[in-house]
């Protein structure tokens, strides 16, 4: 089965809901945090087309395809997850760690670039 594309109208809906990374005609990402909700809500016994719902998205727009596949890619996850040595998943943090780290001086860089350009527009 095809997943449908998103109209510019329900892309923008979807931008507006905080629980959006990113979102194009054929793609829509999830930040981490919906994913800890979602997490939480299914180990709960939750339903996955409810909680979609209750975080915001219209099961209709998302179609039965993505939250499917987003339950089938979840619930692999946590397996794979459970599957690891303590020692593999603490490699997995660490580089997770890094990754993060890099992320946030990137940004801190990017910040004050902004911060300098904005200085020299004033002068």
């Amino acid at each position: 089965m095809r997943k449908h594309e998103f109209s510019p109208e329900q892309m923008e809906r979807l931008r507006a809901n905080p629980y959006t990374q990113f979102v194009s005609a054929k793609t829509i990402r999830y930040t981490p945090t919906f994913t800890s909700e979602f997490r939480d809500r299914y180990e709960a016994g939750d339903d996955p087309f409810d909680i979609f719902k209750e975080l915001g998205y219209d099961p209709e727009v998302l179609g039965d395809s993505r939250i499917r596949g987003y339950v089938a890619k979840f619930t692999k996850a946590e397996r794979e997850w459970n599957n690891l040595s303590s020692a593999e998943r603490n490699m997995q943090i660490l580089r997770r760690l890094e990754r993060l780290e890099t992320e946030v001086e990137q940004l801190k860089d990017a910040i004050l670039l902004q911060v300098q350009r904005d200085k020299m527009k004033k002068r």
